[in-house]
Formats: structure tokens, C-alpha cells, sequence
């Protein structure tokens, strides 16, 4: 088990010195007077990673968080499995000083828990929001945060206001004045925040040895592509959205809807008022034409009244 362990983390452990180094570079650039984002064609470009750099650091705090609360939440699993390792002193020191180191892991864990694809913690265990497949697991204690009961895939709701609230931060900071540009923003935000999360992803699995334990982690194909759906889609829609031409053109929608109905309303007021108008002579018509009509059976009546007094005097 061992050998397989190490057989899988050079490649981690590269892609992972590779991804710090950008992170760093990117980071350095700051400090130099570069102006290229004043550059045609390479400004919605950049400012679209920068974009997708933040989103990316609010879905990892997002999944940082939802991972200290699991492990709140799964505390006494978590001592209980400590407990069982019979560790030193200095044994406990040095596991919980590698479990924090870990902490990015977990945090990507949750991120994939919470978007909905989850995760594995067997190769024939999968939990997930709607599902949580209580399995035999290593004698890890931070491994005790692992939800033991379904909690219910409205949970996915939290990313996906998570983009929406990165859409309206981004047209509130960098709104591409271009149309094209504002797209081309939107598109390379998107991209950018997918390759991100699927690094992330990646970088989070792992194996503790051979059959079960050979696959743990995020399932980084389906973590990756709802990460982009809920969150950079999102994000992207709310930002392509909110150009000015588009919201010329809802304005415009706006007017004609409120236009049409103020002339309905109108209209509808001038049939009311023009059958108020016509309707009292007719009633008048009405009312007179049955005064004024005589009643045949009262007649009748009247007649047999007055029949038998005539011939009384006859």
C-alpha cells in the first residue's frame, strides 16, 4: 500500500508546486508598473482571470467554512477515532499538525459536497448531500467529519447564490464599456474559474493503498463542472446581463409593456364610461313601458268584480 501511495504523489506534488508558483507570479505582478490591461484586446482577458481568481478564493472559503462546520459537527467521532490510535503525546502533535496541513483537502472535499457531486470515501463509497453511504473508513480522526446522515441537495442553492453575488460584484468593478468585450469577459471567467476548480479538484484526491482505499476525494469531473455551472455560469450571466446595451434593451420592453397597458387601461375605461352613458334611458325606456302597459289578468279580474253587482241591479 505504501508503493501505491507513492507511485501517485509526484505528479500531486509537481502540479501542486506548479500551481503555487503561477499563484505566486500572478501575484508578483502587481509590484511592476505593467499596464496591460490598457492593452487592445488582452484587457478582458486579464481582467476576466483576475475575476475568476476571486471567485475561485470565495468558493474555497465557501468549502473552508462548510468543512469547519463538519468538523464541529462530527467533533466527538473525530476524538473517538483518536482516542482509538492510543497515540504519545508527541504521536497527537504530529497527526494534528498534518491533519491541518490538509485543511485545503478538506476544504475542497466540502466545496465538492456542497455543489452536489461529492465525494469518495471508498472506491464503493460515495457521500453526497442526498446520500451518504456509511462505510468502513481509516483511522484518520478528521475523517470523523464526514456526514453520516443525507442533509438534501438544497444545499446547492449556497454556491449558486455564491455566483450570483460574484456576477453583481464584477459589474460593479470591471463592466467592460464594449459589448464584445463585456462577452469575451463573461466567456474567459467561466474557463478560467473551471480550470481552477479542476486543479483544485485534482489535487484534493488521493489513495490510502490498493481496492477500497484506492480512490478518495472529490469526483473531479462532476466537481469541476457544477462548480462552473453553479457558480461561474452564475456569475457570468448576472455580469453579461448587466451590460448597458442589455439593460437599454429592458428599459425599452419596460416602456412598451407600460405603454400597452395604459392603453388598455384606457380603453377599458372608455367602454365603462360609455356604457354607463347609455345605460339609464334604457332602464327609463324599460320602466315606463311597464307602467304604461296594462296587466290582461287584472282586467280579467276586474271584470268578474264587477259582473256580479250588474247583475244584482239588473
Amino acid at each position: 500500500p505504501s508503493e501505491q501511495v507513492a507511485e501517485g504523489l509526484p505528479g500531486q506534488l509537481v502540479l501542486g508546486s506548479l500551481f503555487v508558483s503561477a499563484l505566486a507570479w500572478a501575484w508578483s505582478l502587481k509590484s511592476h508598473d505593467l499596464d496591460l490591461e490598457s492593452k487592445p484586446g488582452v484587457g478582458p482577458y486579464l481582467r476576466a482571470i483576475k475575476d475568476a481568481v476571486v471567485g475561485f478564493a470565495a468558493l474555497f472559503a465557501v468549502g473552508m467554512v462548510t468543512g469547519l462546520v463538519g468538523i464541529v459537527a462530527g467533533w466527538s467521532r473525530i476524538r473517538g477515532i483518536a482516542d482509538l490510535l492510543n497515540a504519545s503525546v508527541f504521536d497527537s502533535v504530529i497527526i494534528w499538525i498534518t491533519q491541518a496541513l490538509y485543511l485545503p483537502n478538506v476544504a475542497g472535499w466540502a466545496a465538492s459536497w456542497l455543489m452536489g457531486p461529492g465525494f469518495y470515501t471508498a472506491s464503493d463509497a460515495i457521500v453526497t448531500p442526498s446520500r451518504a453511504d456509511v462505510a468502513a473508513i481509516p483511522a484518520i480522526p478528521i475523517l470523523g467529519a464526514i456526514p453520516q446522515t443525507e442533509v438534501g441537495i438544497w444545499v446547492v442553492l449556497i454556491p449558486i447564490a455564491l455566483g450570483v453575488l460574484l456576477g453583481m460584484a464584477a459589474v460593479k468593478w470591471r463592466r467592460e464599456e464594449n459589448l464584445a468585450d463585456h462577452l469575451v469577459h463573461a466567456s474567459m471567467y467561466v474557463l478560467t474559474f473551471l480550470v481552477l476548480v479542476a486543479a483544485w479538484m485534482w489535487l484534493s484526491m488521493g489513495t490510502l493503498g490498493v481496492a477500497r482505499m484506492g480512490l478518495l476525494g472529490p469526483r473531479l469531473v462532476y466537481a469541476a463542472a457544477l462548480a462552473a455551472l453553479e457558480v461561474g455560469v452564475s456569475a457570468a450571466v448576472v455580469y453579461a446581463l448587466a451590460h448597458p446595451f442589455f439593460l437599454d434593451k429592458y428599459a425599452q420592453a419596460g416602456a412598451a409593456a407600460s405603454r400597452v397597458t395604459r392603453s388598455t387601461s384606457k380603453k377599458i375605461s372608455r367602454n365603462k364610461t360609455i356604457d354607463d352613458q347609455v345605460a339609464p334611458p334604457d332602464l327609463a325606456q324599460e320602466d315606463s313601458a311597464d307602467q304604461e302597459e296594462p296587466d290582461p289578468d287584472a282586467d280579467q279580474d276586474a271584470d268578474q268584480e264587477v259582473s256580479p253587482d250588474h247583475n244584482e241591479t239588473n
